[in-house]
């Protein structure tokens, strides 16, 4: 459940309640805030602060900490009248995912580049700070994204891409360049 509200026009709070993370209609026994603020600072920015934070559910033995915090903080900006640059960080602090009390965190930045109503470039460059690459390891990663969004009609969006992860030389990951393509209906 999730309630947004207009303080003005350029202010927004959102605040609500989910069944633990991931869990769609099932419960298995989390219970979480989800909250955020929204501020349009000029007409072409944006920032926005969302979070989740309590009992995410997914506790597997008797005893252990389920309890949770996340939160994105994103920047979005317009230019050139066809440019939209997004500045993205991520903070998941939790025992039930990381299996310690220490943090993933990323920064990911967006430049996306509309050709017309249909037809969009986008290129993502991702740095990921992940304990959980194994022992031994730097614990980061990057990724670079490069890809279409095309709109074939108003309600769906088929986006291609190739992506390329270097895992710094983690104990169990290795890099890869994958082709992805998925497509997005709204109705």
């Amino acid at each position: 459940m999730l309630a947004d509200l207009a303080l003005n026009d350029c202010v927004s709070v959102t605040g609500g309640w989910g069944a633990g993370y991931d869990t769609g209609f099932s419960n298995n026994g989390g219970s979480v805030f989800i909250g955020g603020l929204s501020l349009q600072l000029t007409d072409n920015m944006s920032l926005g602060y969302t979070t989740a934070v309590g009992d995410v559910g997914y506790g597997t033995t008797t005893g252990s900490d389920t309890n949770g915090y996340s939160h994105t903080v994103l920047l979005t900006t317009q230019f050139m009248e066809r440019f939209t640059f997004i500045l993205q960080s991520n903070l998941l602090d939790n025992d039930t995912f990381l299996g310690s009390t220490t943090n993933i965190f990323t920064v990911n930045k967006y430049l996306l580049y509309e050709i017309n109503d249909a037809l969009a470039l986008g290129a993502r460059y991702e740095w990921i700070k992940n304990p959980g690459f194994g022992a031994g390891a730097s614990g980061e990663a990057t990724s670079l994204t490069f890809g279409l969004n095309v709109r074939p009609h108003a309600n769906l969006v088929v986006r291609p891409e190739i992506r390329w992860d270097d895992y710094h030389r983690a104990a169990n990951a290795r890099d890869a360049t994958i082709f992805g393509i998925d497509a997005i209906i709204t109705y």
